[in-house]
């Protein structure tokens, strides 16, 4: 009796310091590999926003947009690519890149939602010159080629949205129709022959550019979309959320609640990058807090103004802000699904990567190119292993 009365005491001790105790994560980081020049050798700049995911044992970079001459508060044009790159692995900790691939997209896209889907991924909509994108396409390698097989339309065209698989099950939530933010959500089964999408609940407000992903919450699965940024129609400037939407696939529900670190402090991230690291636990990579943003639109939208009468005065001081820009929020947190809250995890060694993908190749995390800061873009391909 004395033995197990120890024992349980022992158990329980243990179990109360490990509660208390901190959570101590250790992030590797590398350059997996850099975007090849091109055919006559410019370095590559990279992309935002590209269609990105593992394929069997490859990774595929395609599309994207970039300002290949000027920066856009110069007069330059954005321009979007249908360009594919494909890297393999070649033996441990070597890759190359397909030199002899000529397969390009159907057409230019960028801003999509890329979603890792069996031994392929799905890209969810995007943008390109001719607007908003209704597209869904899933990237396969089949017979020893790139397959790309086109999935039923999504109701309205997207960009900039939200997605994640549940097993077979697609959801797709918020985005920018063009015009507006937007708060609708769909889902599709992919198991089934005649597929189709549905649309579920609305969310609590409309919602783009925040970080996706499923997790359990200690009662089941759940989809939870941190922080993200909204514009409405008659909004003069974007709010950057500070709420962390979750979704309950079984009930058809929709919470909210606050985006806070351990400190009570609420966060506000948009256009970073994060993935499920366990059951219960998400990590978030960078994202911008909105401040230079909302800054940069108020002028805009004094030079909106036809009988602004220091126009000059107000260009030069939009443009020594963006090119005095340092970059995005470099801090990493892990966010806890069953406690509603962050940890401060660790902070990105060199520039953060925002408006792109990250997801798992192997045991690494790969986040492919990205915005560094306004208008520039990065071609580096990163790789993160966490450990502990």
């Amino acid at each position: 009796m004395k033995y197990w009365l120890l024992l349980i005491s022992f158990n329980l001790i243990m179990e109360s310091t490990a509660q208390k105790a901190p959570e101590i994560l250790t992030f590797k980081w590398d350059t997996l590999a850099i975007l090849p020049d091109d055919k006559i050798s410019k370095p590559n700049i990279g992309v935002a926003g590209p269609v990105a995911g593992i394929v069997g044992d490859m990774l595929i970079v395609a599309g994207g947009a970039n300002f290949p001459e000027n920066p856009p508060w110069t007069g330059g044009k954005k321009k979007y690519h249908d360009k594919i790159y494909i890297l393999k692995k070649k033996e441990k900790n070597h890759y190359h890149w397909v030199e002899d691939f000529s397969a390009k997209l159907n057409y230019p896209i960028a801003y999509p939602a890329n979603v890792p889907y069996k031994r392929g991924f799905i890209c969810v909509g995007g943008e390109n010159d001719n607007g908003v994108l209704k597209s869904v396409i899933y990237f396969q390698w089949l017979n020893e080629n790139l397959n790309m097989t086109l999935l039923p339309e999504l109701p309205i065209g997207l960009t900039s949205c939200s997605a994640v698989c549940i097993k077979d099950r697609l959801y797709v939530t918020g985005g920018n129709s063009g015009k507006t933010s937007l708060k609708s959500a769909f889902v599709m089964d992919l198991s089934e022959t005649d597929k189709k999408w549905t649309a579920i609940g609305d969310m609590p407000f409309a919602l783009e550019n925040s970080v996706a992903a499923v997790c359990h919450d200690g009662e089941s699965q759940k989809i939870f979309l941190l922080g993200g940024r909204f514009k409405l129609p008659d909004d003069k400037t974007t709010t950057f959320s500070d709420k962390v939407l979750k979704y309950d696939p079984k009930s058809n529900k929709w919470s909210t609640f606050d985006f806070k670190n351990e400190n009570g402090e609420k966060l506000k991230l948009a256009a970073g990058t994060g993935v499920a690291i366990s059951k219960s636990k998400i990590v978030i990579v960078g994202g911008d807090k909105g401040i230079i943003f909302n800054k940069i639109e108020s002028f805009n939208n004094k030079l909106s103004q036809p009988d602004l009468e220091d126009r000059e005065k107000v260009n030069n001081e939009k443009i020594a802000l963006l090119t005095s820009h340092i970059g995005f929020d470099t801090d990493i947190y892990t966010f806890n699904a069953i406690k509603n809250i962050c940890q401060k995890s660790g902070t990105i060694p060199d520039m953060a990567q925002v408006t792109t993908s990250a997801f798992y190749w192997g045991k690494s995390i790969i986040i492919p190119g990205g915005e560094i800061k306004p208008g520039i873009r990065t071609p580096m391909i990163r790789s993160i292993k966490i450990r502990n």
